[in-house]
C-alpha cells in the first residue's frame, strides 16, 4: 500500500542548475544525441554538486529551443555537477533544436535515511 508522504521527507535537497549553452546538432528520426555538460548553480559561476545517484528529473528548455517534439533528459556522469544531456526523436522527421541553448535541470537528492 502506497503512504502518503510529503517530498521533503523523501528527498533531502533540490538544486536547479543550467547547462553551458549547448548545440546538439540535427537529431534525425529514432536517433538519440547525447550532449555533455558542465553545469553551474542558477544565477551563479558555482559548480552544480549533483552526483551518481541523484535524480535528474527536469530538464526545462526554453521555447527559443525550438525541440519541435524531441525529448530531453539527463543523467549524471562519474563527475559531480557534469550530466549528459540526451536529445531524442521520434517525430518521423530529422530535427535541429537551436544551438547554443541554456537548460535548466532540476535535481533531487535522495534523504540517506530513505531505503
Amino acid at each position: 500500500m502506497f503512504q502518503p508522504r510529503q517530498a521533503e521527507e523523501i528527498y533531502g535537497s533540490y538544486e536547479l542548475s543550467v547547462t553551458p549553452a549547448l548545440s546538439p546538432g540535427s537529431v534525425g528520426n529514432g536517433a538519440t544525441v547525447g550532449v555533455s555538460a558542465a553545469c553551474t548553480l542558477q544565477g551563479t559561476t558555482n559548480a552544480a554538486t549533483f552526483a551518481l545517484g541523484d535524480e535528474l528529473d527536469d530538464v526545462i528548455a526554453p521555447a527559443s529551443a525550438a525541440l519541435n517534439g524531441i525529448v530531453v533528459f539527463a543523467a549524471p556522469t562519474a563527475t559531480p555537477g557534469t550530466c549528459v544531456v540526451y536529445f531524442q526523436n521520434q517525430t518521423g522527421g530529422a530535427i535541429t533544436p537551436t544551438a547554443s541553448t541554456v537548460y535548466k535541470i532540476l535535481a533531487k537528492r535522495y534523504r540517506n535515511d530513505i531505503n
